[in-house]
């Protein structure tokens, strides 16, 4: 997958791990990979349910 991907497995270690110090770059390449690329456009997705969450704890 690290290969594939063209991230070191140190890289991908962390994507799985969902550290946030990891560029977008390896994240989107990862998801390439796994041809989930278009996923990728959820990242800027509205989310209603969050907004709610967040709306409430401002009362």
């Amino acid at each position: 997958m690290a290969e594939r991907a063209g991230v070191d497995r140190s890289t991908l270690y962390k994507i799985e791990q969902s550290e946030p110090s990891v560029a977008m770059d390896s994240y989107f390449n990862v998801l390439r990979v796994l041809s989930l690329q278009e996923d990728i456009l959820k990242l800027a997705g509205d989310d209603v349910y969050g907004r709610k969450l967040q709306d409430l704890n401002l009362l």
